[in-house]
């Protein structure tokens, strides 16, 4: 008899803090067993991305395979939610490698579109890793939308942890934008020097070329949240990054 959905979990489960062949040899029975999905099979796959328990599993499964269309949302969502933003380009790159930067930034504009304030903080964190793939797509007007957005989003909502996560994709250089939004440029410098928060502060001096050590995008929710389960295991990936404070910290998309 197959192992079950189920069964592949546990086993990872019992092994995954250890990049061994145990740990490999799971994750490859469980890559191999997506040939023979059922239909169960694939709503407990997306089900499990909805699971801070399981979500990380099935991220691993995919990291080295093409994603299937029915994922994708499942995937995306499962990045969005991500309590620890350094990990969700593990939903995100496999999402941009099967189906390009078009298609993912799409997605995740819509989200920062029309989302909660603590959906837009996954949004925007997400579009970090989502420039991967360009193929020949024409990206200048997904572009323009971008800018456009996180500009007038910084300016219009208040949130302080979608300000902090914005500003650090946000490109100050007025002639990035359509002469319409020029003048909100300033605006937005302005609310960033004067802004009760510290890291926002720091952070548009760090921008605007004063230099200093960087300060780390303070967390959205609490490292202590229960919630975070196994997600944070993703730190124990080889080639994983530990520093993504600070890296998100040096680059503006363009």
């Amino acid at each position: 008899m197959s192992m079950s959905w189920d069964d592949h979990f546990l086993v990872w489960e019992r092994v995954y803090r250890d990049p061994g062949p145990a740990c490999f040899n799971g994750l490859q029975a469980a890559r191999k067993r997506v040939a023979t999905n059922t239909r169960e099979d694939w709503v407990w796959l997306a089900d499990a991305l909805g699971d801070v328990r399981r979500k990380f599993f099935v991220a691993m499964v995919f990291r080295l395979q093409s994603v299937p269309r029915r994922l994708l949302a499942a995937l995306i969502s499962a990045a969005v939610s991500e309590l620890n933003p350094s990990k969700n380009q593990y939903y995100i790159l496999p999402c941009v490698r099967t189906f390009g930067t078009k298609e993912v930034v799409t997605r995740l504009l819509r989200i920062v579109d029309a989302g909660s304030n603590e959906e837009q903080c996954g949004a925007v964190s997400a579009l970090y890793w989502a420039y991967g793939n360009k193929r020949n797509d024409d990206l200048s007007e997904l572009r323009e939308r971008r800018q456009r957005l996180l500009l007038m989003r910084f300016i219009e909502n208040d949130d302080v942890h979608l300000r902090r996560r914005i500003l650090p994709a946000l490109s100050l250089q007025a002639d990035k934008y359509p002469p319409e939004l020029q003048p909100y440029v300033a605006t937005a410098m302005a609310i960033a020097r004067a802004h009760p928060d510290e890291y926002i502060r720091h952070r548009i001096g760090i921008q605007t070329g004063e230099g200093g050590p960087l300060m780390p995008l303070p967390s959205t929710r609490a490292a202590a949240d229960g919630r975070a389960g196994i997600s944070f295991a993703a730190s124990s990936v080889p080639g994983a990054s530990h520093d993504w404070s600070l890296n998100y910290a040096t680059r503006v998309l363009d």
